[in-house]
């Protein structure tokens, strides 16, 4: 899923596609998800991020603040930094729990 090309028309087209599928069927399949794949990366990236921020304000021992700081990445770029703030936070939590 991680071919996203930050093409911000193509993300237009693709939410366009993606969302009136699910209004149309109620449904979504891989397919779907896959040939929309502008849009839904940016959603899932952005979910990701949103995530992490709420965590972070929950529990800022297992998310740092800094960790989620927004900074100006292409699209592949935040899937990588979002990926290892996880692993970062489940390291933490890991720690925590093992104390």
């Amino acid at each position: 899923m991680s071919d996203s090309e930050g093409d911000s028309i193509k993300l237009i087209e693709d939410a366009e596609i993606f969302l009136g599928n699910l209004i149309r069927d109620n449904a979504v399949a891989y397919l779907q998800d896959r040939n929309a794949r502008e849009w839904t990366f940016t959603y899932y990236v952005n979910n990701a991020r949103y995530r992490l921020e709420v965590t972070s304000q929950q529990t800022p021992e297992i998310v740092p603040p800094k960790m989620v700081e927004r900074l100006s990445r292409e699209p592949k770029e935040d899937w990588t930094y979002y990926h290892l703030a996880l692993t970062q936070a489940v390291e933490n939590l890991t720690k925590i729990l093992d104390h």
